[in-house]
């Protein structure tokens, strides 16, 4: 962010961008919200739970690509699924592999 903050006082055109979250722990649960975790025209959502760990998340999406996500008590998750809605990972046909709580969060 200082970066580009640099380059565009010192008279260049660089456009910032970055995934908003929040994160606050209440309660006994950590909740994070990463990207645009709303449902709007044309988003799907895909669900993960797992009971016994206490984890749930929710995945927002967009023509197949992760735009946001509501995590409980998977905060470790953030850093990947941020990256995801970063490189506009496209999951059209795989979100089985997101609902999966037995499988492994999927990398960028």
């Amino acid at each position: 962010m200082g970066k580009i903050a640099g380059v565009n006082m010192g008279g260049g055109r660089e456009a910032f961008s970055a995934v908003p979250s929040y994160s606050i722990k209440a309660l006994g649960l950590v909740l994070t919200v990463v990207g645009e975790a709303l449902e709007k025209g044309g988003t799907r959502t895909v669900a993960r739970l797992d009971i016994r760990a206490r984890k749930y998340s929710r995945f927002f999406l967009q023509d197949g690509k992760i735009i946001g996500a509501v995590l409980i008590n998977s905060f470790q998750d953030k850093p990947a699924i941020t990256k995801l809605i970063e490189t506009g990972a496209d999951f059209s046909g795989r979100e089985k592999i997101l609902a999966d709580s037995k499988q492994p969060f999927p990398t960028p």
